[in-house]
């Protein structure tokens, strides 16, 4: 509706023109006071005279939209006024008018405002005064006249008013006091005083608030208290904190928050007071008292010395007992009347606990006016006691047998202190005697072993560098454990043996042939050759010198002489002495010598005991054949064979030809060659002739084809004489030489073997057309060698590559190409074969050699002496084969991952023997096992790796009278070659009583003392 208002009145203003005059408005908005709810506000305007001209005019009113909301309802339309709105939060806007010739009216109305829930406060009501024109509509302003409007809220009326409200003394343990606070609103009508009161710093909790301290008080009433009251029942001090009440109350009356600092005085009343004998802070000193003495005790008297007709009551405890060292024996509580006889609180310690108890408390907490609670420290000192246990290694201390100079033995005695924690066992070791080879190492004189440790370790020794003799002394430790007798005694025995024997070796070893022929052959006037023979004792430091006295005699011939001679040679322990064979070589013929050495053991002379000198004797036989020199030469081509290389046109090959001298007898051979055409593009390269060909060696004849140009291919034959002492006048020799030029195809082959064998094998290619139609070559591992073919049809040529397979290998083919096609690996046809090749350098073939599986045979056989199967013998047995190569079917040690099962394959039980056998496992990687019972045959096949396999066996059988005898400790297999074993269990019954190894020793002795040579095995 105001919206058309405002619309009607500007088509009135444009309707007649511009030639108006302006009136001249005048707004005023009356200052007002307004309680809290709905409230009119006037608002009165005024026009000068004259305002009849036609014009029409705008004000503006704003106000606070955040504190009242206007409320137009029967304000609009009022005499003078067409209209009014609220445009926007804020701001009201009235629109006044008139038809022409009719002065404009004046108006006075109210506005209504909500103001129910708007704090106290005065707030601006502004008026904008506006004045249309009919020109075009402008706008031009003319005045303003504020006004405002006061908002009453409550007052807060606090009784007493804010500041220090004091409760009072109070005697402690009589009525709380208590004090109130009256809360009433005088503020406006209609208005409601609200908020709470808190308590703050009352840190003994003195003070309690009830009543209303969360209040609501309307201006008629009812008014609203609170009530503080103060704890009578604490200790008579002064205790103070505060109270706090915010409320919503105006400026008129109580700030907020309005605070009240609250004060209470307790003042002591009859009480009771602890004393005690001795003096609470006392120390109850036990002092020290021997470990299992009767518990020693002390008194605490308590009484009450505090006002009459008062009772001190409490109870005593420990609040620090060091190892619950201390107990009460009375039930520690109390009751004492004033004037009444002292209660007795007796405290005891504990001797059956060692230790220092010292700085125990107990503790008497009391109802008393003095502190509480009375305290009183604990002192009480229970030594502890240590005690011994020496444990003797060996028991006894037995320090022998040891061979004279050998290490020296050692025993230990580790004295221990078993007795009370924190204990110490204290003592002196030392040896009774001391005067001969027995002595203390480490660990004697004074010693002090606390009972954590760590022990004392007293290490004797025996001095192996005295004379042979058994030695005896005591080692003797006191003690300071009055519970064991003093000193302790261990007697010390060591029994000093003539020192080791010598140990007779040499390289090489006794009872070998020394051959001056083993390295080839000895000619005629050569360089008298030598051979070197060591002897040596390998015994240990500290075992006894060799002496030893070498002849050589001559058994063949006296070509053979030995230097230095050896004539008793003293040899210590590691020692040695060199000795050098010569052979003359001025006569030819076979020699032999002899050369024996006798040797012994050297005893310490003047010992007890002495052992008798054993002398034994080593041979060695030295042989030497002389020989004339001769040579025979021989040609590793034939004679007569044809020799075609390939080139690119402008290229060139080489030609090798060797000669061998094969009988390494001393003497040369003589070789001469050259070229029947020599302007054909061939040339010797080497050597330069005539040439020799050493004795045991070889010589190479090289020669370069070059193409000459011009020409598809050319050809020349080399021509070589060799003599020898077979032929004096010489051997002539020839070969042709063809060198084909342009148009060729290449074959590349390559080797592998899978065992890593580096022995050469002889592939050859064969084609159907080409020159040549085959080749052969030798090719070894990781190597290449190259074919080539020419003056071939392109695309018709089909070619094969195929090797000599070595023996105990297989073999397998790979090609490849730019042929038209290939196969390889044909089984009915093995080899690369190359189908319809026009040319080219990138054919190849892969060539790969495998070790085919062996055969591994273990025999088992049973020998039963004196007895037959049927004798309740267990004939079971496991046999596991070990090996370092892979056995078909069995377990990889180190490949697996899982535990092997025990079983044929599980290798199981190698496993219950590994310490025993553990350097045979650590070198094995594969292993299969086999189980039987009686004689048998067992088959397992290895695959060898290069150059061989090394196997053993391990048997475990079941019944402990079955000796074994294996046969199977060292299997070899390698290519195409296996091999075969026997392991034998024998059975004794002989009836004999079992020996043990010191009998047997004795036995033994007195066979070889009697002149017997051996003597039957016993069991």
């Amino acid at each position: 509706m105001n919206v058309n208002k405002i619309t009607l009145l500007s088509a009135l203003l444009m309707l007649f023109g511009t030639s108006v005059a302006m009136a001249q408005p005048r707004a005023l908005v009356e200052d007002d006071v307004a309680p809290l709810g709905t409230s009119s506000i006037n608002i009165t305007v005024q026009y000068e005279d004259g305002a009849n001209n036609g014009t029409g005019a705008q004000f503006e009113v704003t106000y606070n939209a955040a504190v009242m909301t206007p409320d137009l309802t029967g304000t609009c339309p009022s005499p003078g006024i067409w209209g009014c709105s609220n445009p926007s939060p804020g701001v009201l806007r009235f629109v006044s008018g008139f038809f022409p010739g009719e002065d404009l009216p004046d108006f006075s109305g109210q506005v209504a405002f909500d103001i129910s829930s708007t704090p106290a406060g005065v707030y601006p009501l502004d008026v904008q005064n506006e004045v249309y024109s009919n020109g075009g509509g402008q706008v031009q302003p003319n005045g303003t006249d504020p006004g405002s409007i006061t908002i009453e809220g409550p007052a807060a009326d606090f009784t007493p008013n804010a500041g220090l409200l004091d409760l009072g003394s109070v005697q402690q343990g009589g009525s709380n006091p208590t004090a109130n606070v009256g809360i009433d609103n005088s503020g406006a009508s209609g208005t409601t005083l609200t908020g709470s009161c808190t308590e703050s710093g009352d840190t003994n909790n003195a003070f309690t608030i009830t009543g209303d301290t969360s209040f609501s008080v309307p201006a008629a009433g009812p008014n609203d208290q609170v009530t503080v009251t103060c704890d009578a029942s604490l200790a008579p001090n002064t205790y103070t904190a505060s109270m706090s009440c915010s409320h919503n109350g105006d400026d008129t009356g109580e700030s907020s928050p309005a605070v009240y600092s609250l004060s209470c005085t307790v003042t002591p009343g009859p009480a009771p007071a602890y004393s005690s004998t001795p003096a609470a802070g006392s120390a109850l000193n036990f002092g020290t008292v021997a470990k299992g003495d009767p518990d020693p005790t002390l008194d605490v008297d308590i009484s009450n010395s505090g006002d009459p007709n008062t009772t001190l009551t409490g109870s005593c405890s420990f609040t620090n007992n060091p190892n619950n060292a201390y107990s009460l024996t009375t039930d520690g509580s109390f009751s004492v009347a004033q004037g009444a006889g002292a209660e007795t609180e007796t405290v005891s310690c504990d001797t059956a606990i060692p230790g220092n108890h010292n700085g125990g408390t107990l503790s008497c907490s009391h109802n008393g006016s003095n502190p509480s609670p009375a305290t009183y420290t604990l002192n009480c000192n229970i030594p502890p006691e240590p005690a011994i246990t020496a444990t003797p290694n060996p028991n006894p201390l037995d320090l022998g047998p040891v061979p004279q100079n050998n290490t020296d033995p050692t025993g230990t005695l580790t004295i221990d202190n078993s007795g009370d924690p924190n204990s110490t066992l204290s003592g002196t070791c030392s040896l009774l005697d001391g005067s001969g080879p027995i002595s203390i190492q480490s660990g004697g004189g004074g010693y002090s072993v606390p009972e954590a440790g760590p022990n004392q370790v007293v290490t004797v020794a025996c001095d192996s560098s005295d004379l042979p003799g058994v030695y005896n002394d005591t080692l003797s430790c006191t003690h300071d454990d009055d519970n064991a007798n003093t000193p302790a005694n261990f007697p010390v025995t060591c029994t000093i043996g003539q020192p080791d024997p010598a140990i007779y070796a040499s390289t090489p070893v006794s009872g070998s042939t020394l051959d001056f022929n083993a390295g080839g052959s000895v000619v005629q006037d050569d360089p008298d050759p030598t051979l070197p023979l060591q002897i040596r004792n390998d015994a240990s430091a500290g075992d006894a010198d060799m002496d030893v006295s070498c002849t050589l005699n001559q058994v063949m011939g006296a070509a053979i002489s030995v230097n230095p001679a050896i004539t008793n040679e003293i040899v210590a322990p590691g020692g040695s002495r060199n000795v050098t064979f010569t052979c003359d070589t001025e006569t030819v013929g076979t020699y032999e010598a002899s050369y024996g050495c006798d040797w012994s053991s050297v005893v310490v002379e003047g010992a007890e005991d002495p052992e008798g000198v054993q002398s034994f004797q080593e041979n060695y036989t030295v042989t030497c054949e002389v020989i004339d020199a001769e040579s025979d030469v021989d040609p590793e081509t034939p004679s007569g064979t044809v020799h075609t290389e390939l080139v690119e046109p402008g290229g060139s090959a080489q030609y090798s030809f060797t000669f061998n001298e094969t009988l390494d007898q001393g003497a040369d051979g003589e070789l001469d060659c050259s070229l029947d055409d020599g302007a054909a593009g061939f040339t010797i390269l080497s050597p330069s002739f005539p040439a020799t060909v050493p004795s045991g060696g070889s010589t190479t004849v090289v020669v370069e084809g070059t193409d000459p140009g011009g020409v598809e291919s050319t050809t020349d034959t080399l021509r070589c004489t060799y003599t020898d002492t077979s032929n004096p006048n010489g051997v002539e020799v020839f070969y042709d030489l063809v060198l084909l030029i342009g148009g060729n195809a290449t074959f590349m082959v390559t080797k592998d073997f899978t065992d890593d064998n580096p022995g050469e094998v002889l592939v050859t290619l064969s084609c159907n057309t080409g020159l040549p139609l085959e080749q052969t070559k030798l090719i070894t591992e990781e190597e290449y060698v190259k074919f080539i073919v020419g003056d071939f049809d392109s695309g018709e040529m089909d070619c094969t590559v195929t090797e000599d397979v070595p023996n105990g290998y297989s073999a397998s083919y790979d090609a490849g190409g730019s042929a038209s096609d290939y196969v390889d690996d044909d089984v009915d046809n093995p080899g690369c074969h190359f189908i319809d090749v026009d040319g080219g350098d990138d054919n190849f073939c892969a060539i790969t050699n495998s070790p085919d599986p062996v055969d591994v045979v273990i025999t088992k056989e049973w020998v039963f002496e004196g007895n037959s199967l049927d004798a309740g013998i267990d004939t079971r047995y496991d046999l596991t084969l070990w090996c370092d190569g892979e056995i078909v079917g069995g377990y990889d040690i180190f490949g697996d991952t899982q535990e092997a099962p025990a079983g044929d394959n599980g290798c199981g039980l190698i496993k219950m023997v590994d310490q025993a056998q553990f350097e045979l496992i650590e070198i094995a990687n594969w292993c299969k096992t086999f189980n039987g019972n009686g004689p048998d045959d067992f088959n397992a096949q290895v695959i060898p790796e290069y150059p061989d396999t090394n196997c053993f066996v391990y048997e475990r059988v079941y019944d402990d009278a079955v000796e074994i005898d294996n046969g199977c400790g060292s299997i070899t297999v390698s290519a195409g070659q296996g091999d075969a074993c026997t392991i034998t269990n024998t059975v004794f019954f002989e009836g004999i009583p079992t020996l043990s190894q010191y009998g047997m020793a004795i036995l033994a002795l007195l066979m070889l003392g009697i002149g017997m040579v051996g003597f039957r095995r016993f069991t």
